[in-house]
């Protein structure tokens, strides 16, 4: 994987330096064999999903295929052409792990390469397969991704000059050290990177030992050619990469069916099995250690993926909004708690709301009540949206769910405000009891710190859409789910007059405003 993008970057001048060649070549072959060539036309298929061919609908376009590359522009030179057909190939190959190989490795060549040609969109790719690999679990503000970041570039810098722990002549000698020979960039970080560094050394073993061969091209041939059968040649190429995706999960999950069922079997009980298995499973002194439920991870706002993929209407960025969100239950704080469940299949594209500015539309869950006949409400996803606050409270309160949530650091002091109303208001309901003949109601035992509550929320700065701020009409607490259509406060549907269609997000107009 170190070796990747050198090579790429050497093509790139190999490209840029042959064009003159190539242009002399053409200049020198032209002739009947050549016009010959030119003039050889492929036709051109409507590919789709559908596997028809459409010959009269002219005002889609066609997906290019390499011969259609090197002769759609007869005025293009033999260079031209050649080097078309590479930066299609290139955009493949160049990807944040390549780069990352590229920078973080130690052979002589690739080195002295980064260190002249490293520029910032470089340390920007490095950083995101940094966060990606070793702080996905942590808030885009947290501390503990700032120490991450912080180490990895001290150490870098350190790695680049020879300081620090890479102050030693030997580890950087091609002659003795036969990692560097051989181009083992990994195992040279294992020795001389992974005890003395707090983070360079596990990123760069996990990047750098990334195997850049043609096993998982070969494989994956192999599925293109069990899926494009001679009724099915004329699948679009992106339609044949989702098939083959999914046919070779289906392969792995159906081989670990079958392994466990050999394993199951009395007969060849231990066919799979290797020393490890042995060692654990009869090795007297080892501990049993039971298997722990794993732990859902959950981001309790609007990441910079889903911004991206939030009004983009295809199956991939259904798929995405549905594995972080679907499942998931909270409690309604707007409507006295009612406890709400979100799909984890129905997840509707919406439009851009234009009575609420922060709504931009897009992929939008929808929850589920437990009521029968109640219809699903669907909760808008935004930046501050009331679904990650609900979210988040909810988890919180319920720790025994097994699911982590990460919050940034704006959003910790709303989400503590939310749970001390909810336990305020829990309280309440638990110190009311009725007789057979009326109901006698005792004060809260949360009343005193509810109005401290609301003297915070009063004597805090203007409600900006993203927390609770006192309601216009009642003066308690409230989602912005429902404002006022003149004074922008936050609304209960119930303190005012409904301005429009009644609905999620409709315009309450306060009473003093409606005087």
């Amino acid at each position: 994987m170190d070796k990747l993008f050198y090579y790429v970057r050497r093509m790139d001048l190999t490209i840029e330096k042959s064009k003159i060649i190539l242009d002399l070549m053409e200049e020198r072959t032209k002739g009947i064999a050549w016009r010959v060539i030119s003039d050889i036309q492929i036709p051109d298929f409507d590919d789709d999903d559908n596997e028809c061919i459409d010959y009269n609908n002219d005002t889609e376009s066609v997906a290019s295929t390499d011969s259609e590359a090197t002769y759609h522009d007869k005025n293009e030179s033999l260079g031209q052409q050649v080097a078309g057909l590479w930066s299609k190939r290139r955009e493949k190959l160049v990807t944040d792990f390549s780069i990352a190989g590229w920078v973080l490795s130690p052979i002589p060549e690739v080195y002295n390469d980064c260190k002249r040609n490293m520029t910032g969109e470089h340390r920007n790719a490095v950083e995101r397969l940094l966060i990606k690999m070793m702080a996905s679990d942590f808030a885009d503000d947290s501390d503990e991704l700032a120490e991450i970041t912080y180490f990895f570039w001290e150490e870098f810098e350190q790695f680049q000059s020879k300081t620090g722990p890479y102050d030693k002549a030997h580890i950087w000698n091609r002659s003795i050290n036969r990692d560097l020979l051989l181009g083992k960039s990994h195992l040279w970080h294992k020795k001389n990177s992974f005890f003395q560094t707090k983070v360079l050394g596990k990123f760069a073993c996990r990047v750098c030992s990334k195997i850049v061969g043609m096993g998982s091209a070969e494989r994956n041939w192999g599925d293109v050619k069990y899926l494009k059968s001679e009724k099915r040649s004329h699948l679009s190429s992106e339609a044949v990469e989702k098939q083959a995706t999914i046919f070779g999960a289906s392969c792995m999950a159906d081989a670990d069916i079958e392994r466990k069922k050999m394993l199951a079997s009395v007969t060849d009980r231990y066919k799979f099995w290797d020393e490890d298995d042995f060692d654990e499973q009869f090795d007297m002194l080892n501990e049993k250690l039971t298997e722990q439920p794993k732990q859902r991870t959950l981001k309790c706002y609007m990441e910079a993926w889903e911004k991206e993929h939030i009004r983009k209407k295809d199956d991939v960025s259904k798929a995405k909004f549905l594995h972080k969100y679907g499942g998931l239950e909270f409690d309604d704080v707007d409507f006295g708690g009612v406890h709400l469940k979100i799909s984890d299949s129905d997840m509707r594209f919406r439009r851009r709301s234009k009575k609420d500015d922060d709504d931009c539309g897009g992929w939008t869950p929808y929850a589920y009540s437990n009521k029968e006949g109640d219809k699903p409400s669907p909760w808008p996803i935004f930046d501050g949206c009331p679904l990650h606050d609900c979210i988040a409270t909810y988890y919180r309160k319920h720790p025994e769910l097994n699911i982590k949530i990460i919050l940034k650091k704006d959003q910790i002091e709303g989400v503590e405000y939310l749970m001390s109303l909810q336990k305020a208001e829990d309280d309440n309901n638990d110190g009311s009891y009725s007789t057979e003949s009326e109901s006698v109601t005792e004060p809260a035992p949360g009343a005193n710190l509810r109005q401290e509550i609301d003297k915070k929320a009063s004597g805090s700065a203007k409600c900006d859409g993203k927390s609770l701020s006192p309601c216009g009409g009642c003066g308690t607490p409230v989602g912005p789910v429902h404002k006022c259509d003149r004074c922008h406060k936050n609304m209960h549907t119930f303190c005012g007059r409904t301005i429009g269609e009644e609905g999620y997000g409709s315009c309450v107009r306060c009473p003093k405003c409606d005087k």
